[in-house]
């Protein structure tokens, strides 16, 4: 082989070599990063089918964004305390006051009308927090203890039952062993309408306060951009109508009256 050709060759090698480098350099830079996102199963916003609200929100804002969204089911205190370790990436709701160490969105995800249903005979006259003190109750593990407590006075009073799922809570009720549920209004609603019992005109809903939740991020670079990506996203679901559209998946009928009452629209 003269020394042109074998010139010529190398030349070729070397060119082949670097368009396929440069292609797989490029498969690399296009290959989404995993974004794990801690979260238990809450009935109407995150569901088995992901169906739920938080996981339609959350579907939308990073579908096509540059991480790969893996939701991992796991119980609520050890979805915050995952964050916190970096062995996730995001979770919430949170409240703002209550003092988790990592990075919380700039708006907030929901404002949750924190709710009681219970038997019309029992609770009908309670209006506060403070109105449940001489009742027993039950909510889900992680509502009140620890952060509702440590940050919100109200709640250091409250006794009862932590609950792992819904289901049980709809047996607390009905054999008296709780006088109440506490938790978000589109929980309950959501519980309601697949527990006939809870719809009777025996059940009656109240809403007691409102409190606004963030999503929480891991303090870590991955957490800063996931932040960056979520804010920048819920913003411009908001000015398009869409997380409005994606709220009515939780959306519940007026409170304050018997479940069974069929309401008018006069």
């Amino acid at each position: 082989m003269t020394r042109a050709c074998m010139t010529i060759s190398f030349v070729c090698l070397l060119f082949t070599f670097l368009r396929v480098s440069n292609l797989h350099a490029q498969e690399a830079t296009n290959e989404k990063k995993e974004l794990i996102w801690a979260t238990p199963f809450w009935s109407g916003f995150t569901e088995p089918d992901n169906t739920g609200f938080y996981d339609q929100l959350m579907s939308s804002i990073y579908s096509e964004s540059e991480f790969n969204l893996i939701r991992r089911e796991i119980p609520w205190l050890r979805s915050v305390q995952n964050v916190v370790s970096g062995n996730a990436n995001v979770t919430g709701g949170i409240p703002r006051q209550s003092n988790v160490n990592s990075i919380l969105s700039n708006e907030s995800i929901y404002r949750m009308e924190i709710s009681v249903i219970g038997k019309i005979d029992t609770i009908k006259h309670v209006d506060s927090i403070h109105g449940l003190e001489s009742l027993n109750g039950a909510w889900r593990i992680g509502f009140v203890k620890p952060w509702r407590v440590s940050t919100d006075k109200r709640f250091e009073k409250l006794t009862g039952i932590q609950v792992p799922e819904y289901l049980k809570v709809v047996r607390l009720l009905k054999a008296n062993r709780a006088d109440y549920y506490l938790g978000a209004k589109g929980e309950i609603c959501a519980m309601k309408n697949k527990h006939e019992e809870l719809s009777s005109r025996n059940y009656i809903m109240k809403t007691l306060m409102i409190e606004p939740l963030y999503m929480a991020f891991s303090m870590d670079e991955k957490g800063e951009k996931a932040k960056e990506v979520f804010d920048l996203s819920l913003r411009r679901l908001k000015k398009e109508g869409r997380y409005n559209t994606l709220l009515e998946k939780i959306a519940c009928p007026p409170l304050d009256v018997p479940l069974g009452t069929v309401l008018s629209h006069n």
